[in-house]
């Protein structure tokens, strides 16, 4: 169970590593919204 479940977690990190290089902008902002208020944009 433990290494299925730390095998779904390498995969999701993975994939948010692959989102982020893919969409840098977007991704920065969904990780840390911060970011998007020091720009000066709308706070989520």
């Amino acid at each position: 169970m433990s290494h299925a479940m730390r095998h779904c977690g390498f995969l999701a990190a993975c994939m948010a590593a692959a989102f982020i290089l893919i969409h840098p902008a977007p991704a920065q902002v969904v990780v840390n919204p911060q970011a998007l208020r020091q720009l000066g944009g709308p706070a989520p």
